[in-house]
């Protein structure tokens, strides 16, 4: 089992702090909104294993820095090689896998526009939104296949004909919307955001650990059964496409 001080500081692009139980996991760049990067695309999945291991962890809340989740990246990935396409792929399937099995109920603060992998937020057991928060999958306006996690997620959150229109139009759900889809579960101003997260967080922390923790994996059982069943079929039709649209770049001799 990790402790706090053994992982706490160890991922550049998290902030951790802990009280009374409560985790706190604010995401950022160089202490500012997170831009997607290769580094947490590889190393994410070993922040969750570090902080599900911790049964100090009664409770977690992930945010943001500023008043935007994440935008931007600057993860360029070579998918003109197999092999380090099929490396982007696992380690995208195993962003989340380690996420499944965290027992300690999670709170999501979304501090403002996620347009850039949104989908680690809202899977969230709570989810809470600022009143300028707008929401989008990246694949369609990245040229890319929306499988892999894209697919289960938003179409298990949004509903079947809701979730392909999302996905295949590249729609920005502002926060109402969001709402009023079941996508967030309730918005407040920015300033009431984090200090809201922490009360939901406080009257959890009553409840008996086992309590706790059983219900989070009980309430998540049928999402992870459908992420084990359909990931890898996402992530190789995701890839395939990845790899044609890299050789038909590639210039001619």
């Amino acid at each position: 089992m990790a402790s706090f001080n053994q992982y706490s500081t160890k991922y550049d692009f998290l902030h951790m702090t802990r009280e009374e139980g409560i985790l706190e996991v604010r995401f950022h760049t160089n202490g500012g909104p997170l831009v997607m990067s290769d580094a947490l695309h590889a190393n994410l999945q070993f922040a969750w294993q570090d902080i599900g291991s911790d049964i100090e962890n009664q409770v977690i809340i992930l945010t943001g820095t500023g008043d935007v989740f994440c935008t931007q990246s600057d993860a360029p990935g070579n998918f003109g090689n197999p092999n380090s396409l099929n490396l982007a792929t696992r380690d995208a399937k195993n962003m989340y896998e380690p996420f499944f099995d965290i027992d300690a109920p999670i709170i999501a603060a979304l501090n403002g526009p996620a347009h850039i992998h949104a989908d680690i937020m809202v899977t969230a057991d709570l989810v809470l939104a600022a009143s300028h928060t707008t929401i989008q999958d990246f694949h369609i306006a990245a040229g890319m296949v929306t499988g892999g996690i894209a697919q289960v997620i938003w179409m298990e959150l949004l509903g079947f004909v809701r979730g392909k229109y999302f996905l295949l139009t590249g729609q920005q759900l502002d926060v109402q919307q969001a709402l009023e889809y079941g996508v967030v579960h309730e918005v407040v101003p920015s300033a009431d955001l984090l200090p809201r997260a922490r009360a939901l967080a406080r009257t959890l922390t009553q409840q008996p650990a086992t309590t706790l923790r059983n219900t989070r994996r009980v309430l998540n059982q049928q999402l992870r059964q459908r992420f084990v069943e359909e990931a890898g079929y996402g992530y190789t039709l995701l890839s395939l496409a990845l790899m044609d649209q890299a050789r038909t770049l590639q210039p001619t001799a």
